[in-house]
C-alpha cells in the first residue's frame, strides 16, 4: 500500500507504522518410496529394511523361537516353541531399530543346539551364530537383503545417508540413473549394489550378506518456501 517502499538493490522490503502487508507460504516436500515405506523430509525420513534368512532344514529337523512373530520373534510362529519358518522382510523406522528382539532359537536337527539372539541382530550376524553350530546340528544359513526404491515425486538433488555413507544426486521422477551410479559408487563401503529398471524409475537395492538396508535422513531440493 502507500507508503511502502521497496529498495531493489538489497531486497530490503520497508513499510511505515501505518502500513502492513500478507505473506503467504508454502512449504514444498519430495517423496520417495523405499520398500513398503513412503519417506518424506522431516520426521519420516529414515528407515530400515531387514534381510530375508534362508535356513535349510531338512527332513525332521526342526527350529523355533523362545518369542512369538506378535513380540519380535524371528519365526513366524503364535505360540513360543512352535516349529515354524523364518520370516521375511522387516521394515520400520531407524529410530525404533530393525525390529529384532532379544530371543533364543532352538534348532533340532543331527543335533540339538541353541542360539541367543541380541536386540538389533542384522540377519548376518544371526546367520553367522547358526552356523557356528551346523557341526552339531547339521542345519546352515544364508542372508540376503532386496528391496526396492522408487516413487519420487519432484525432480531435484536426492540426498540421504545409506548405511553410513552420504548419497546425493541430481535426478528425475522419471529417470534414476544418476542415483543408480552414486550408489554403486559407495558400494565399497556400504556392501549395496543398486540396480535400475527398464523405466528408470526404480531401482533395486541389493545386499548379498544379510546387513540390514538402512536410509537416515532422506532430503531434497525441491525442499523450500515460497512468498507472495
Amino acid at each position: 500500500g502507500a507508503g511502502a517502499t521497496n529498495s531493489t538493490g538489497n531486497g530490503t522490503f520497508v513499510l511505515t507504522a501505518a502500513e502492513s502487508e500478507i505473506f503467504t507460504a508454502t512449504d514444498d516436500a519430495s517423496t520417495l518410496v523405499f520398500g513398503g515405506s513412503t519417506l518424506t523430509e522431516g520426521a519420516t525420513d529414515s528407515a530400515v529394511a531387514r534381510a530375508t534368512m534362508d535356513i535349510v532344514l531338512a527332513d525332521g529337523y526342526t527350529m523355533t523361537s523362545s518369542l512369538t512373530n506378535s513380540t519380535g520373534g524371528l519365526l513366524d510362529i503364535a505360540t513360543a516353541g512352535v516349529a515354524a519358518s523364518v520370516a521375511t522382510v522387516g521394515l520400520s523406522d531407524t529410530s525404533g531399530g530393525n525390529n529384532v528382539a532379544a530371543q533364543t532359537l532352538t534348532i533340532s536337527g543331527r543335533g540339538v543346539s541353541t542360539v541367543d539372539i541380541a536386540t538389533g541382530d542384522e540377519a548376518s550376524q544371526i546367520v553367522s551364530l547358526v552356523n557356528a553350530v551346523a557341526d552339531v546340528t547339521g542345519v546352515a544359513a544364508t542372508g540376503r537383503n532386496e528391496v526396492t526404491l522408487s516413487g519420487l515425486t519432484d525432480d531435484g538433488v536426492v540426498s540421504f545417508n545409506l548405511n553410513g555413507s552420504d548419497i546425493s544426486a541430481n535426478v528425475t521422477s522419471s529417470d534414476l540413473t544418476n542415483l543408480v551410479d552414486a550408489i554403486n559408487d559407495k558400494s565399497g563401503n556400504t556392501g549395496i549394489t543398486a540396480t535400475l529398471s527398464l523405466d528408470k524409475t526404480t531401482m533395486t537395492l541389493k545386499n548379498d550378506t544379510g546387513d540390514d538396508i538402512s536410509i537416515e535422513g532422506f532430503d531434497s531440493s525441491v525442499a523450500g518456501v515460497t512468498s507472495a
